[in-house]
């Protein structure tokens, strides 16, 4: 079963952080973290929209200039919101990267900002467009339409894409047969988001390939 820390783990550290990475790192198969575009174009790791929950600082990030950006500090920890780039450099080769883009635009900077680096990188999105842009401009990165609703849609959506996995909430994946008919598109399931090691179990039990989580040592 693939075990994949959401946003590095952040029910255990400071989520979206270098810090978080290389902790996570050896209990983990792949890390997930969020990309968003800050105000001076370059690419960051940040979930929110507004930097307010996690800086204190009541700001949207797309509008917030880098040079401001790495001088806030996650939540009174020490960590700061790095640029992708760096996140990419702390995470060693032997783990997987899952990136979550939380808009469109990002493909042409994100393909070349993965370039050459020896990790297996997944690209997961809610929004389809964005994942449609990476294919129209990539034909093998690996892509992953994440949902918490419209399971037979979503199938359909990995199928055209070519993608490699999806994406569902948790609980689509405990009825309907969800796992059985995306293994039918030769589509991996990576569950999200799972709490405890009882889910884990329901999870395994319905076929699922891979559990997003945000503790490790649940299992």
């Amino acid at each position: 079963m693939r075990i994949v820390a959401h946003r590095g783990c952040a029910d255990q550290y400071p989520e979206n952080t270098v810090g978080a990475v290389r902790a996570c790192s050896p209990h983990v198969d792949m890390i997930e973290v969020d990309v968003r575009r800050c105000g001076s174009g370059e690419l960051v790791a940040f979930h929110d929209q507004n930097l307010s929950r996690l800086t204190g600082v009541d700001r949207r990030i797309d509008v917030t200039d880098y040079e401001e950006i790495e001088t806030l500090e996650i939540l009174g920890t020490g960590e700061r919101i790095p640029k992708l780039s760096e996140l990419l450099r702390a995470t060693p080769d032997h783990v997987g990267l899952n990136l979550e883009l939380k808009r469109s635009g990002m493909a042409g900077e994100l393909l070349r900002t993965i370039e050459g680096i020896g990790n297996e990188v997944l690209i997961s999105s809610f929004v389809p467009e964005a994942l449609w842009e990476l294919r129209d401009r990539d034909d093998e990165v690996g892509l992953a339409p994440i949902f918490a609703e419209r399971p037979d849609e979503h199938i359909e959506l990995a199928v055209d894409l070519d993608a490699v996995m999806v994406h569902p909430e948790d609980e689509l994946c405990l009825r309907n047969g969800l796992a059985d008919r995306a293994s039918q598109h030769d589509l991996e399931v990576n569950a999200w988001s799972v709490s405890t090691l009882s889910q884990a179990r329901e999870l395994a039990a319905a076929g699922v390939d891979g559990l997003i989580t945000d503790r490790w040592d649940l299992f």
